[in-house]
């Protein structure tokens, strides 16, 4: 692709995010970090540490982009930005704590626990912005939902507050 033609798609891709409502930004964002935790996790299981070390990082990122969004002074939002806040910031512990977790098996579960918290916030925000969810069938044309399984592999690993840095 030559350097015009990748101007031309960058341009296109740019217009077309911009042509997007606020609530499907963040479904994306969501979808992303899904997908870095799930990228981490893999990593993790080949033994590769620098491309765990990267998804990981990229997760952390966007929760952290995602928690400065929030807006947890207004009075009418201090609520759910409150909660948002403790969301994005377990969130991030949680990452770190698995990417230093020297127990493979408790490192892997931290990713996995850290994938279904996010999927279950995506899958929120995506009801919202009428997005299909991920994690549950979708509502038939019907219009009764489907009801929703039983979540897989156990309860989540609880946040570990003392694991956070800084």
């Amino acid at each position: 692709m030559n350097d015009l033609s990748h101007r031309n798609a960058h341009n296109a891709y740019r217009a077309a995010r911009r042509a997007q409502s606020p609530l499907r930004v963040v479904v994306d964002l969501y979808d992303q970090t899904l997908t870095s935790v799930a990228r981490a996790k893999a990593a993790r299981l080949a033994g590769d540490p620098e491309g765990e070390f990267t998804h990981m990082s990229r997760a952390v990122h966007i929760l952290s982009r995602l928690d400065g969004c929030v807006d947890a002074t207004s009075p009418r939002t201090a609520e759910i930005g409150g909660l948002l806040r403790r969301f994005y910031g377990d969130g991030q512990a949680q990452l770190h704590y698995a990417k230093r977790c020297r127990d493979h098996d408790t490192a892997v579960a931290r990713y996995a626990s850290v994938h279904r918290q996010v999927l279950a916030m995506r899958d929120g925000w995506a009801e919202i912005a009428n997005v299909p969810p991920l994690g549950r069938p979708a509502t038939p044309p019907g219009g009764q939902k489907m009801p929703t399984p039983a979540p897989s592999g156990g309860q989540n690993v609880p946040s570990d507050r003392a694991a956070r840095v800084g």
